[in-house]
C-alpha cells in the first residue's frame, strides 16, 4: 500500500505503531479501518465486538444479543 505521498508502506511497519497505540489512538486507528473497510465493501457494514473479561458475561451477550436483533428487524 502507498501512503499519503505515493511511498510504499509496509504492513510491518505499521504494527509496531498499532502495538504502542494508546487507548485513543487505538479507537481512532479501528476507526479509520472502519471507514477504508465501507470504501472497498460498501455491501458490507463492519461491527466490532468487545466483552469485558471482569464483567457479567451472561448479561454482556445478552446485550450483544439484543443488538443483533435490533439489526436483524431494520432490514
Amino acid at each position: 500500500m502507498k501512503n499519503e505521498y505515493g511511498d510504499e508502506v509496509y504492513l510491518d511497519d505499521l504494527v509496531p505503531a498499532i502495538l504502542s497505540a494508546d487507548p485513543t489512538d487505538l479507537e481512532d486507528i479501528l476507526y479509520w479501518v472502519g471507514q477504508r473497510y465501507g470504501q472497498l465493501f460498501p455491501q458490507h457494514d463492519l461491527h466490532i465486538l468487545t466483552i469485558d473479561k471482569k464483567g457479567n458475561r451472561i448479561q454482556q451477550i445478552d446485550r450483544v444479543i439484543s443488538v443483533l436483533e435490533k439489526l436483524k428487524n431494520e432490514e
